[in-house]
């Protein structure tokens, strides 16, 4: 095929060519019976015909070839390199799913982040402890550092060993902290590295790794004081935690949570909603029943407290203990209302019909515990778990009236096992020892929690779905 723009150069044009342009392709065609004109050939591409009219332009030499442009127009005369996109922003583009991250780049935004989620939590455990230290002149206070930091591995659910026994009962509010601040490390490194889906796993080993090596320096750190723990359980309890909560954050992050959200069939999905559902009303009343028992007792809360003496800053230390631990009390407020209820103690248990404790430790958040059995107009708080699965039963029957009896019945049963399992690992999590003989046993007992927890919403999820879909098929 001949190029036509050296044809124009060898060939200049006849003093009596004139040229018109067509209306409806706006190119410049040569009129006919031109002499020295050749006529573009069949076929060629329209960038060939657009540059005939500039024929009155200096003609290329055509020993250094044609400008860069006219090649680039031509299909048949791109090189190698031009035929490569130009990206001039590849760091702003998303990576595909399937390419790896970037080590060095994931390193750097696992460890500060990671790094920012130990700091925030561990800044309320340091303030406790500095509070209680203020008053008092027989503790160093590198001694009241390395507290804080058994204190903050202990909210990690790492146990240290105590001159009275072994420390094991968990700090839930310090470790609900921790689960936010790792929850957002997880998406803020997804964020960082721009990951896909499939990069979800490198995020979380990175996040679970680099916070697993906090945690054993933490570990080795609280090991050289009073308070002894492991510095191997302090990395794997620390590690796992922090992968466990930062894949939720990448997952959302990347898109992969509403995907696989997505995949799980309807009955599935309607089960894990009503059944979180379900365990959250019931934990919203167990903290309800905890905090006004706590109210109403608030006369020997403060007796306790003056029999400190230890003045406003060590007041204030004793009230932050409080609150870290109230989300413990809110799970054992939820124990009681499902029936198990908890013990306090060796042999000791805490229901609503049967009370039977041992000495209390003198600590003004206790002072609202139940002294004895409740009323029997009071049994009716029993009914809060049947209640929650009803309204999860009646709201999977309305919301999607057509469904078919057996998805409908099917995702209704799944809702109790769902809030059994959220419930039995919170009892799990807010029981523990608090020293040996007779306080190493402190919470409920997670299995019956779980069990009768279980049972209870299925068999009200269940039927509430069943005779919702009569009564609107009636209407």
């Amino acid at each position: 095929m001949t190029d036509t723009s050296t044809d124009a150069a060898d060939h200049p044009p006849h003093p009596d060519c004139d040229t018109r342009t067509d209306p409806d392709t706006s190119e410049a065609k040569p009129s006919n019976g031109a002499p020295g004109e050749v006529p573009p050939e069949e076929g060629a591409p329209e960038a060939e015909t657009a540059d005939a009219p500039d024929m009155t332009a200096q003609a290329p030499d055509v020993t250094t070839g044609a400008p860069e442009t006219e090649i680039q127009d031509h299909p048949s005369a791109v090189t190698p390199r031009e035929s490569e996109p130009v990206n001039r922003d590849r760091a702003s583009e998303p990576r595909s799913a399937g390419v790896p991250v970037r080590v060095r780049t994931l390193v750097i935004a696992a460890a500060a982040t990671g790094g920012w989620a130990a700091v925030v939590s561990f800044a309320p455990v340091l303030v406790v402890v500095l509070l209680g230290w203020f008053g008092t002149t027989d503790v160093s206070g590198g001694t009241a550092v390395r507290f804080a930091v058994t204190g903050w591995l202990l909210a990690h659910g790492v146990p240290f060993a105590a001159p009275h026994g072994q420390v094991g009962l968990v700090p839930l509010g310090i470790t609900a902290l921790v689960v936010w601040r790792l929850v957002r490390a997880g998406a803020h490194t997804a964020r960082a590295v721009a990951t896909g889906p499939r990069d979800v796993p490198y995020v979380v080993g990175a996040l679970g790794i680099g916070y697993g090596l906090i945690g054993g320096v933490a570990g080795y750190v609280a090991s050289t004081g009073a308070f002894d723990s492991s510095p191997l359980r302090a990395f794997l309890t620390a590690g796992v935690l922090a992968a466990a909560s930062s894949a939720p954050g990448a997952l959302v992050e990347t898109g992969a949570a509403g995907e696989l959200w997505r995949r799980w069939p309807e009955p599935v999905r309607e089960g894990l909603r009503g059944g979180a559902y379900a365990g959250l009303v019931v934990l919203a009343a167990g903290a309800a029943l905890a905090g006004l028992a706590t109210v109403m007792a608030y006369p020997d809360a403060v007796d306790l407290y003056h029999g400190y003496h230890a003045g406003i800053g060590g007041g204030a230390g004793i009230t932050l203990v409080g609150l870290i631990y109230a989300p413990n009390l809110a799970i054992w407020g939820a124990s009681y209302l499902v029936g198990p209820g908890f013990g306090f103690g060796v042999g000791t248990h805490v229901t609503l019909f049967d009370v039977s404790l041992g000495p209390l430790p003198a600590v003004p958040v206790l002072a609202g515990l139940p002294t004895g059995p409740a009323p029997t107009a009071v049994g009716v708080l029993l009914a809060v778990p049947v209640l929650a699965g009803i309204v999860a039963g009646v709201a999977a029957a309305r919301r999607d009236p057509e469904r078919e009896w057996r998805p409908l019945l099917g995702g209704a049963a799944l809702t109790g096992p769902v809030a059994g399992v959220l419930l039995g690992l919170a009892a799990f999590a807010s029981s523990g020892p608090l020293g040996s003989g007779h306080l190493a046993q402190v919470g409920p007992t997670w299995w019956s929690v779980a069990l009768v927890t279980t049972l209870v919403v299925a068999a009200g999820a269940t039927l509430a779905a069943g005779a919702t879909r009569l009564l609107d098929a009636k209407r």
